[in-house]
C-alpha cells in the first residue's frame, strides 16, 4: 500500500522509471515549445490617465482604501468607467480600425465581444486608471489605445456640458421663481402701503399714539377749564369759545382712529397692519436670503456650462511597442514542463504501488 511505502521505496520506482518520466517530460515541453511558437503573437498598448487634481481627494493612498474610494471607486470614476466600457467606444474602435475583417467576424456584435477579450480596464493603486488595448498589428495598437483615450475625452465633456446645461436650466427655473415671488410680495406691499398710507409701520404707529395721547391729555385739561369757568360763571364768549376749541380738538382726536387719505393711518387697524407687514417682510426676507445662496449658483452653472477643458490628465499615452505582450512563452513551457513531470511522476507511482 501507499502509506506503508519508504522514501527508499520512492526513491526506487521513480529510479526504475525515470526514461520514462524524462521521455515524456521532454516532449511535452518540446510540444509546449512548438505550440507557443505557433501562437500568434499579440502586442499591447497600454495608457494610464488620472483625475484633474481639482477633483483628487487631498489623502494619501491608505486613506482612500480605508474609506472604500479604491474599493468601489467614486463617482468621477464611475463615470469614466461606464464610458471607457460602453457599446458606443467599443463599436467606434471596431468600425475604425475594421476589426470585423481583423477577427474573421461576420457580425460586428461577435466582434465587439472579441474586442472585449482583448480590452483591458484597470483601476491602480494610486487610482489612476489603466487602459490596456492588445492586437496583432504591432502599428495600431498603440493608436487604437491613444484613440479610445480620446474618445473618453469627448464623451465626457458632452456629458460635463449636458450636465451643465441641465443643471443651469433646473437652477434658472428656481431662480425664475424666486424673482417672481420676490416681485409679486413687493407688489402687494406697495399696493398695501398706498391703500392704508403706511411708510414706516412703527415710526407712524409711535409718532401716533404720542399725538393721540397729547391730544388727549390736552382735551382734559380744556375739560377741566370748562368747567370751572362754567362754575365761576365767566363771559359767555369765552366759554363758547372754549367749547369750540374742545369739540374740534375731539374731532382731530376721533380722525385719528378713522380710514383717511392722510399721512396718518388708521390706529383701530394698527395691529392687523402691523402684523401683515411683519407677514411681508419675513416673506422678503427669506426669498431674498435664497436669492443670494441661488444666485451664485446659478452663475456657477453658467461658467461651468460654458467651459471646455480636459476632463482628465493623461500620465502616459500609448506608444508602438516593442515587444509582444502574449503569448508568454516561457511560462506556457514552465507550466507545460511542470504538469508533465508531476502527471508521468504521479501516474507510475500509481501504476507500481498497484502492481
Amino acid at each position: 500500500m501507499a502509506q506503508d511505502l519508504t522514501l527508499r521505496d520512492y526513491y526506487r520506482i521513480f529510479k526504475k522509471n525515470k526514461w520514462f518520466i524524462g521521455i515524456f517530460t521532454f516532449t511535452v515541453s518540446v510540444l509546449a515549445i512548438v505550440i507557443s511558437l505557433l501562437l500568434p503573437k499579440w502586442y499591447a498598448g497600454t495608457a494610464v490617465i488620472l483625475r484633474p487634481q481639482s477633483q483628487v481627494l487631498d489623502m494619501s493612498s491608505f486613506q482612500m482604501k480605508t474609506m472604500g474610494l479604491l474599493g468601489s471607486t467614486d463617482g468621477v470614476t464611475n463615470r469614466y468607467l461606464s464610458i471607457l466600457n460602453s457599446y458606443g467606444v467599443k463599436e467606434y474602435i471596431c468600425k475604425k480600425y475594421d476589426l470585423m475583417d481583423a477577427y474573421k467576424m461576420k457580425f460586428m456584435s461577435k466582434t465587439i465581444e472579441r474586442f472585449e477579450d482583448n480590452y483591458k480596464i484597470v483601476i491602480g493603486d494610486e487610482a489612476q486608471i489603466l487602459i490596456t488595448v492588445y492586437d496583432r498589428d504591432q502599428e495600431r495598437v498603440a493608436d487604437m489605445t491613444n484613440d479610445v483615450v480620446a474618445l473618453l475625452d469627448s464623451i465626457n465633456i458632452s456629458l460635463a456640458a449636458q450636465y451643465g446645461r441641465e443643471e443651469r436650466a433646473f437652477i434658472e427655473v428656481q431662480l425664475m421663481g424666486i424673482l417672481d415671488s420676490l416681485n409679486i410680495l413687493e407688489n402687494e406691499l406697495l399696493n398695501f402701503m398706498e391703500n392704508y398710507n403706511v411708510l414706516s409701520v412703527e415710526d407712524q404707529v409711535r409718532t401716533q399714539v404720542q399725538y393721540a395721547a397729547d391730544l388727549k391729555y390736552q382735551i382734559m385739561i380744556k375739560e377741566m377749564e370748562l368747567k370751572i369757568m362754567k362754575q365761576t360763571r365767566q363771559n359767555e364768549l369765552l366759554i363758547d369759545s372754549q367749547e369750540i376749541m374742545i369739540r374740534e380738538m375731539k374731532a382731530q382726536y376721533d380722525k385719528l382712529f378713522l380710514p383717511d387719505k392722510e399721512l396718518f393711518i388708521n390706529l383701530k387697524q394698527a395691529p392687523d397692519i402691523t402684523i401683515f407687514m411683519k407677514k411681508i417682510e419675513r416673506k422678503l426676507e427669506y426669498f431674498n436670503e435664497v436669492l443670494m445662496f441661488v444666485g451664485p449658483l446659478y452663475e456657477q452653472a453658467k461658467i461651468t456650462e460654458a467651459k471646455e477643458v480636459p476632463t482628465f490628465e493623461v500620465l502616459d499615452y500609448a506608444h508602438r511597442p516593442d515587444r509582444k505582450a502574449k503569448p508568454k512563452r516561457a511560462v506556457i513551457v514552465i507550466a507545460a514542463f511542470m504538469f508533465a513531470l508531476l502527471s508521468s511522476g504521479v501516474y507510475v507511482l500509481l501504476k507500481e504501488t498497484q502492481e
